[in-house]
């Protein structure tokens, strides 16, 4: 299984290299929104290469204890791959200042986390417009993250799914994200809570005790 996994990763880093050149092409286009778009597939192929290497390295993470990347440039790089011209990204942090410390978790899945609960906000509705709100509170030592959309709210079996344990690999690709979430937040040490679900919205609460 690990020399198969080595194979795949192999081949897909060849895919992405060849990605690589066509989205720094792109990226140098003279049209403001063109050059924009290539730079977020640059950002996308980055991630890519970073989970080829957790794909080989699965104890990579794990290695990974000292902080020092902050809260505030894990948040900007879920950020940066989200669609700007359709989605409207609110900050809030509680005490101000907190965003710019690091918290004892493993970035990488960190990052994996929120782009999945920022992706999943994004795509909750039909419109034109949504807007996400990512608020960063920290209570003691503990570290509160709430993600909010304004989206139509979760079906009744996502609902279902997050509140008891499903294996990632049992359910279809609905709902999928929010167990991966849900796996990533307890390797940490952490706990996901759904906070609100409604035609106004839903809004999911990650708990990190220990965090800061």
């Amino acid at each position: 299984m690990k020399d198969h996994l080595a194979g795949v990763t192999h081949d897909l880093r060849n895919v992405m290299s060849t990605l690589s050149l066509t989205a720094e092409s792109i990226a140098g286009a003279a049209d403001t929104d063109t050059a924009r778009k290539g730079e977020r597939l640059m950002r996308m192929i980055d991630v890519a290469e970073d989970l080829c290497q957790v794909l080989n390295d699965p104890d990579l993470a794990d290695r990974a204890t000292t902080p020092t990347t902050t809260l505030r440039e894990t948040l900007d790089a879920v950020l940066a791959m989200v669609d700007s011209e359709r989605v409207t990204c609110v900050v809030a942090e509680e005490p101000a200042g907190i965003t710019t410390q690091p918290a004892r978790l493993c970035h990488r899945r960190l990052f994996r986390v929120l782009f999945n609960l920022v992706h999943n906000a994004c795509g909750a509705t039909d419109t034109d417009e949504c807007q996400v709100t990512v608020t960063m509170r920290g209570a003691g030592q503990d570290l509160l993250i709430d993600v909010e959309d304004s989206g139509p709210g979760l079906p009744e079996l996502m609902v279902m799914r997050l509140r008891k344990p499903v294996r990632i690999s049992d359910i279809g690709k609905t709902g999928r994200g929010l167990m991966v979430v849900r796996a990533l937040t307890r390797q940490m040490g952490g706990q996901v809570l759904l906070r609100k679900t409604s035609t106004d919205g839903t809004c999911i609460r990650l708990v990190f005790p220990g965090a800061l």
